[in-house]
């Protein structure tokens, strides 16, 4: 009697579509976490909708390669410090830090307070450079930290020389509060945006620290919108009133500088 042969199994050949679906459900979960700092595995397949299996297999693959972490105690997933090593790397190739990096060492040493520089990214300022004051009492936010863009002289400086459509749309959102003088009353704070517009600069006090002061001017771009801005920042003891009606415009005149700086480099 003649045996029949039977086939060994072929392993499964990875097509470039299932292998684009992985790299974009990696993507998704470090969307997901930047959002929320800290989900499940189930929770995650939740905002995913994908099965948990699936979502265990990219975690896996991500905390590899140190861009998620588990935390033991909760089972719970964050980003992980592969991370810091990207955001390292963008921050520090972004053309308007390139411009503004003399113009905010020049800043920091004239001014001896904390010189920051934020980059708008959606609904958000993002610090991408600081030079921090030498006074032993100083406000510096970290590089990568995000603030909403009605919170504070930086975000204001920005949403106010947005387009009008933007302005619009921002207003409709539901406005966070940071601290208890954070403007969250949108007719409140469309008044306050025309102020900073006629002034040139924005002031904030105490809206996102408490007991901090900062002043900011816009960097506009090619289209004459804000993208960014430079701002000082420091306690409420040294940045009285008088102090910041002196540094605003100079810290306008230095927008400006950076500003042209990213014409010339067009």
């Amino acid at each position: 009697m003649r045996r029949r042969r039977i086939p060994a199994p072929t392993a499964r050949k990875s097509t470039p579509d299932y292998s684009l679906q992985s790299l974009e459900r990696g993507i998704d979960i470090l969307y997901a976490l930047a959002e929320h700092p800290a989900l499940s595995v189930e929770e995650l397949s939740r905002v995913l909708r994908c099965p948990k299996s699936t979502t265990y297999r990219s975690l896996g693959i991500l905390r590899r390669k140190e861009l998620v972490d588990r935390d033991p105690a909760t089972a719970r997933y964050r980003l992980g410090l592969g991370i810091l090593r990207v955001e390292r790397a963008v921050l520090r190739n972004l053309p308007v830090r390139t411009a503004a990096l003399p113009v905010v060492r020049d800043l920091a040493a004239r001014s001896g307070e904390t010189v920051v520089l934020t980059l708008r990214r959606g609904d958000f300022g993002v610090a991408v450079e600081s030079i921090e004051s030498s006074e032993p009492v100083r406000v510096a936010p970290a590089p990568g930290e995000s603030v909403p863009l009605h919170c504070g002289a930086p975000m204001k400086a920005i949403l106010a020389f947005s387009p009008e459509a933007d302005i619009r749309q921002y207003l409709g959102r539901k406005l966070q509060r940071l601290t208890p003088r954070t403007i969250c009353d949108p007719q409140k704070l469309k008044r306050h945006l025309a102020e900073i517009r006629a002034k040139g600069y924005a002031e904030s006090w105490e809206e996102v620290y408490v007991g901090a002061v900062g002043v900011a001017a816009p960097i506009l771009g090619f289209e004459g919108y804000a993208i960014a801005s430079l701002a000082v920042s420091g306690p409420m003891q040294r940045m009285t009133p008088q102090r910041v009606g002196a540094l605003g415009p100079m810290l306008m005149d230095a927008a400006k500088d950076v500003s042209r700086r990213l014409q010339l480099s067009r």
